[in-house]
């Protein structure tokens, strides 16, 4: 049986970048993107209630790769309003706007980062928080993208919520044929601000014992 060496002749053994069937640069290419294109998700969550200027708070963003494919250099940014500085950030979180590199999320995993956010003005400040795949591209870039608006207010402005009441109970000489007469006072005062000063609202009731 003779012996030929590759390609040394047409009935020798095919050269495999002259076979149709064998993937060239492009397919390659094509396959290694693919092969990296995941679905990340995120969303960004903010404090319920308004900020006092001056005052920390805490914004969390959270990445999901909601795709089949693992997602190897997930990276977040978030993108701060001018009304708010960032006061502390995880160590993998760096520069301005802040972009923090995450460690590989399998499929189904999520990734919760928490940064502190001091508001320095008053006035609604969106903060808008951005994923994407280092590593190749996007199934889906509609989820890519959230923000949540902070409610900043000066200090003199913050809402100041009181529930306070206070009773009283004393005693009041009655006729000598009756017994003393006792009256209660209750005062109660709800969310108002002290600069304002409304008049509080009071009930007084009194209790005839005979």
């Amino acid at each position: 049986m003779k012996f030929r060496h590759s390609g040394d002749s047409q009935n020798g053994a095919i050269n495999p970048s002259n076979d149709e069937d064998f993937p060239n640069d492009e397919k390659i290419e094509q396959l290694r993107v693919l092969s990296n294109t995941t679905d990340l998700a995120v969303t960004i969550a903010g404090p319920p209630d308004p900020v006092s200027v001056g005052d920390t708070t805490t914004v969390t963003v959270t990445t999901k790769n909601v795709g089949t494919i693992p997602a190897s250099e997930p990276t977040v940014e978030l993108n701060m309003p001018a009304g708010m500085s960032l006061a502390s950030a995880p160590d993998y979180c760096t520069g301005t706007p802040v972009k923090c590199t995450l460690p590989l999320l399998a499929s189904g995993a999520t990734d919760a980062i928490g940064l502190q956010l001091v508001a320095i003005d008053a006035g609604d400040q969106t903060a808008t928080a951005t994923v994407a795949n280092g590593a190749g591209p996007e199934s889906n870039a509609a989820d890519n993208t959230a923000w949540v608006v902070v409610h900043a207010v000066n200090v003199n402005e913050a809402p100041v919520a009181m529930d306070v009441q206070v009773a009283t109970a004393f005693e009041a000489p009655g006729p000598s044929t009756h017994s003393p007469t006792t009256a209660i006072l209750t005062e109660a005062r709800s969310h108002w601000n002290p600069s304002q000063r409304p008049p509080p609202a009071r009930r007084c009731r009194a209790m005839m014992e005979r």
